[in-house]
């Protein structure tokens, strides 16, 4: 006891001395830092760092990352997400070459605890294979110094990465537990007891130099791994401590790297890198044109048969007025004696429109020659006739029914008969936009638009859309559009705009953002209501189908120790019964992939709710996917409910119910979803297994609206009858893209669940529409998990409530609003 007394003692004032001295040399002879922003490197491991160790440098926030580090005893393949400005998430598999070790999987985190400052070093602290074997387990505490082009870096680290040793643990401190460090294992668990634990702990320290070679760093570390001392590689050869390398980015978006380690390992790596928040994407689609939008008129019209042709060219002319509302672009206006000559230019030939855009000038001409030619300049069509004859008499008749006729002889526009008909007239062509309108009614200067979401994924995008239609079709009183979007019946966003801003906007005296300043973003709901009766036309059934891709992916466990995915073609299809109850069904075809080769679990005394993978795989190339019913409905302001039946995924079909309760004001919403569910057979077709469990969670959300965070926390029973709890969190950036982390313990013992002890994974999704061939408000999502697991195994329902009404908040819209004019 007094010997460990007297160790504490001799082992505080040195190690603290120690670091006390490092940390004055480190930061009294370093000066201020050059204000431009230096470029960080990858290092063999994925982070940001020198070659094996990190530095206290991050990506730029939202920064992803995909690379493979290879030398002549491992190849390690990293995947690297800069998830907030202060964390850095590394995921990779290494597959050792000479030891026949097998694939190793680990996830690193990298924590910043403060930023540079003239004198200050940015410090971090990490831990490296925290949900691994434990294989290359280790912490680290790292500061770093920037001094012109040179940015230095020195640091203490524990584990793997301190195993050259050299020092004595400081964290031996703080008790006992500190002592000893647990030994490498393959369960895949948290390796909660081995976190800066151990006898020793090692020094390291190196330093980046950038050259004015543009993309051009040399890097020096001297290292504090020394495999000679781990057991697992106790036959390896370490000649020297130093590590030196050369990185160069011969562009943005990659960099590759030539090391050269323990003086005999030689490595080569490759980094691909995008920022997901600078990350703009061409869609492959042609997206069709949105409609103009039309300024109202500055003068008063008057239809005087007398009227001058000198006198017609200016932007408030009746004639000019009426061929840009009815979609027409005048190119050249000629007289002749006793006659006058109109050129119109047209996006779409239509006969009838064609007629309607004759008669418009014949209600002001008496006798015309009209001659129409489309986008390419070809005469598509030619008039040549007067007011009175069968043709003139059909045409003005026919222009005289339209909103634009309306417009000029109720230009107060309270009239019955042109609020009906404008409201058609808008209804009408959201229809042929594809932005599915429900209802549209006109009152009291306002406009009220209920429609469908989509077609396109960003929903500020429909909604811009639909307000150009309405700048078309609406009278000039008109002065605010309201437009609701909904899905399934539920209302998710009720967004109100100014005409006029739309029309500044359109003149370039106006902006998204002036535009967002004059907007009211409100909490949708059923009661509101249009204060007349709106233009709706008889309720049909609508149905809409089409494919997509879709991607099954598996990252194996110690015993698979592969990569394996199955590329489906799924054919889908929707029958819109009445705006709350939907039809839906989804066939797939296999194309490729080698998911029936995973090994089946042959765990006894557990249901197997997941395990037959591979024979699901087999049997099921061409199979049902989903066949389901959905009905949804608003219970209240803030509370929602969906009933599903039938086949919910490819291995359950059952019933359930799902009750959402979400202020459309906060930020935080709490569900309940409870199903029963019975276990497909492996063809995928109509027929079951035996197996039926009931089956549901209670779910918290809460979203971080400064870094578009959701976290959930789930807790109820799974498929397997195992309780327990999941813990999801993931990012949305404005480009769609969300990528998201999450973890289920329940109540199984590790022994029946198999290696990995809990279920974890990581899950990337994006907008189908990025790289489909039409728009689309799907999105495909692609998983970084082992499959065959049976404990903590949830049903994978195709959307929640909660995901169904996230278009509509209003963040995700404040944040989509450049599309607004799109």
């Amino acid at each position: 006891m007094v010997s460990r007394v007297l160790w504490q003692k001799k082992y505080r004032r040195n190690s603290i001395l120690s670091l006390l001295a490092g940390y004055v040399v480190f930061t009294s002879t370093l000066s201020v830092s050059v204000a431009e922003e230096m470029s960080y490197s990858f290092n063999d491991f994925g982070g940001i760092g020198l070659l094996e160790m990190r530095t206290a440098r991050f990506s730029p926030d939202g920064t992803i990352a995909v690379g493979v580090n290879y030398n002549n005893q491992e190849t390690r393949y990293f995947s690297t997400w800069q998830a907030t400005p202060w964390l850095e998430t590394t995921l990779s598999y290494s597959d050792d070459n000479q030891n026949n070790f097998g694939v190793d999987r680990s996830l690193d985190v990298k924590i910043r605890l403060w930023d540079e400052g003239n004198y200050r070093p940015q410090v971090a602290i990490g831990i490296q294979d925290a949900f691994g074997t434990g294989r290359f387990g280790g912490e680290y505490l790292v500061a770093s110094k920037r001094y012109y082009d040179f940015d230095f870096t020195m640091g203490f680290a524990w584990g793997y990465l301190g195993s050259r040793g050299g020092m004595s643990n400081l964290f031996r401190l703080f008790g006992n537990s500190f002592d000893e460090r647990s030994l490498t294992t393959s369960s895949g668990g948290i390796r909660s007891g081995s976190f800066f634990s151990g006898h020793d702990m090692a020094f390291f320290a190196g330093a980046e130099y950038h050259p004015p070679i543009r993309g051009l760093s040399l890097k020096v570390e001297y290292s504090g791994v020394d495999r000679r001392k781990i057991v697992l590689f106790s036959n390896a050869k370490r000649k020297s401590a130093f590590n030196i390398g050369v990185n160069y980015k011969p562009v943005s978006w990659a960099e590759v790297a030539l090391g050269f380690n323990e003086g005999e390992r030689v490595g080569i790596r490759l980094t691909l890198k995008q920022n997901l928040h600078k990350l703009k994407f061409r869609k492959w689609f042609r997206d069709s044109n949105p409609a103009p939008i039309l300024e109202r008129r500055k003068a008063t019209i008057t239809e005087d048969p007398k009227a001058e042709i000198n006198a017609s060219i200016e932007g408030n002319d009746v004639v000019f007025d009426r061929m840009r509302r009815l979609g027409a672009t005048i190119i050249e206006i000629t007289q002749e004696p006793g006659n006058i000559i109109f050129k119109l230019s047209v996006l779409d030939h239509n006969d009838a429109d064609n007629l309607t855009l004759l008669g418009a000038i014949l209600a002001k001409y008496d006798r015309v020659k009209l001659y129409i030619y489309d986008r390419n300049k070809k005469l598509i069509r030619e008039y040549n006739t007067v007011k009175f004859d069968t043709i003139g008499q059909l045409a003005v008749e026919k222009f005289k029914k339209t909103a634009v006729y309306q417009r000029e002889k109720n230009s107060n526009g309270n009239t019955p008969a042109l609020k009906k008909i404008t409201a058609q007239a808008a209804y009408d062509k959201m229809q042929k936009a594809g932005l599915s309108p429900i209802s549209i009614s006109v009152a009291n200067q306002k406009a009220m638009v209920r429609k469908e979401t989509g077609p396109y994924f960003p929903e500020t995008k429909n909604i811009g859309r639909a307000a150009r239609i309405l700048t078309r079709t609406m009278p000039d009183n008109v002065e605010e559009f309201t437009i609701i979007s909904e899905e399934n019946g539920l209302a998710l966003s009720h967004v109100s705009l100014l005409r006029r801003d739309l029309e500044k906007a359109n003149d370039y005296q106006g902006s998204p953002e002036e535009i967002w300043a004059n907007s009211k973003i409100t909490a949708p709901g059923e009661q509101v209501e249009a204060e007349e009766e709106p233009y709706k036309p008889q309720p049909g059934m609508a149905y809409s189908w089409g494919l997509k891709p879709y991607l099954l992916t598996h990252f194996g466990g110690n015993d698979d120790g592969r990569f394996r995915a199955d590329l489906y073609a799924k054919l889908y299809g929707a029958l819109q019964v009445s705006r709350q109850l939907v039809l839906s069904a989804e066939l797939k075809q296999y194309i490729v992939g080698d998911i029936d080769q995973i090994p089946i679990d042959q765990t006894l005394g557990i249901p197997k709710v997941r395990s037959d993978i591979s024979r699901y795989a087999k049997e099921g190339r061409t199979a049902i996917d989903r066949a389901q019913f959905s009905y949804s409905l608003q219970v209240d302001k803030n509370i929602y409910a969906r009933f599903t039946g039938g086949l919910l995924e490819s291995m359950y079909g059952g019933v359930g119910a799902e009750v959402l309760y979400r202020p459309y004001q906060h930020n935080f919403a709490v569900g309940v979803d409870l199903n029963w569910v019975k276990q497909r057979n492996f063809d995928q077709l109509f027929s079951f297994r035996n197996y039926n469990v009931v089956t549901g969670h209670a779910t918290i959300y809460y979203e971080n609206t400064r870094y578009n965070i959701t976290s959930k926390l789930s807790a109820g029973r799974y498929l397997a009858g195992d309780y327990g709890a999941t813990f999801d969190i993931s990012r949305r950036f404005n480009n769609g893209i969300r990528i998201g982390v999450w973890a289920t313990v329940t109540d199984m013992s590790s022994d029946d669940f198999g290696q990995g002890s809990f279920d974890k994974g990581i899950y990337l999704t994006m907008p189908l529409e990025i790289f489909w061939y039409q728009p689309s408000r799907d999105k495909m999502r692609f998983n970084f998990r082992s499959l065959g697991k049976n404990g903590g195994q949830m049903l994978d329902k195709s959307q929640s409530l909660y995901d169904t009404l996230s278009s509509g908040r209003f963040n995700r819209i404040e944040q989509e609003w450049q599309e607004i004019l799109d």
